[in-house]
């Protein structure tokens, strides 16, 4: 066997070795599991492919990157973190617990932002699957939440998500509902 052969075989196993790893662990990983595993390592995820190259796009990319893995902050995550001496409370409207899905689809300050992007993504959403998957999504606020940060999680439910066209809609209609629901928080807390 030649040396380059051996070193492809030898990634294969490295590859299926960390998909394996990072398959079995997602699930227990609050930083995974609003990710999809439905990936291939060394191929982007669906946020960065479609991703333009200007400064703006990628800051939109980031923050939902950010929101996808947890990393940004809410209110509730300040509270846990500060065995529970802060208050969790939305410091935006100040009713509920400020967590991923208040700011995605309760936070009552942001709702104009909020209703500017979710009419468009229900519109296509409903354009390519069927009008009755839209009110699946809505049942659970835990799933309409992951659908907006990673559409490819409900690819096995929808075939028809796996198509690079749907996902690169989706993906920029999710990107600007994010980072206008970023900066509407950010311009409301400044006000405060």
């Amino acid at each position: 066997m030649m040396y380059g052969s051996m070193c492809e075989v030898n990634l294969l196993h490295q590859t299926k070795y960390w998909t394996e790893v990072l398959t079995t662990q997602a699930a227990s990983k609050p930083t995974l599991m609003n990710l999809s595993m439905d990936f291939k390592i060394g191929t982007p995820h669906s946020i960065w492919s479609t991703t333009h190259a200007s400064f703006h796009d990628i800051r939109k990319s980031i923050l939902k990157a950010n929101l996808i893995t947890s990393v940004f902050i809410f209110q509730a995550n300040k509270s846990r973190f500060n065995k529970y001496t802060v208050d969790p409370t939305c410091p935006v409207c100040g009713s509920g617990a400020e967590t991923l899905q208040h700011f995605l689809l309760h936070c009552d300050t942001l709702r104009v932002e909020r209703d500017r992007w979710m009419v468009p993504i229900r519109d296509f959403f409903t354009e390519v699957a069927d009008k009755s998957h839209w009110a699946l999504l809505l049942q659970d606020d835990f799933r309409i939440a992951r659908f907006l940060l990673d559409c490819t999680n409900f690819t096995d439910e929808y075939p028809v998500l796996k198509k690079p066209h749907i996902q690169m809609q989706l993906e920029f209609l999710t990107r600007n509902l994010c980072f206008d629901l970023h900066r509407a928080r950010i311009n409301a807390l400044s006000f405060k």
